[in-house]
């Protein structure tokens, strides 16, 4: 899910957001490093991040889920 989603064309301007703060957190490895180096506040970037996560870890989950349902 997470190389899907970072290999994926952005549909519209928050999608681009996501992928490319996730690139770049994943780059710079923690979150303060990144509000550093974007000037994005500390606690938007560690929240976005979150938000990130969390929703990688659904769709991570919904497709575990159908693949155990449909064989």
């Amino acid at each position: 899910v997470l190389i899907n989603f970072l290999d994926s064309s952005p549909q519209n301007e928050n999608e681009f957001y996501e992928v490319n703060l996730l690139k770049l957190y994943i780059q710079h490895g923690d979150a303060k490093k990144l509000s550093d180096k974007t000037k994005i506040p500390y606690r938007t970037v560690a929240n976005d991040i979150k938000q990130i996560k969390d929703k990688l870890k659904r769709q991570h989950n919904e497709k575990n889920s159908d693949q155990g349902e449909h064989g």
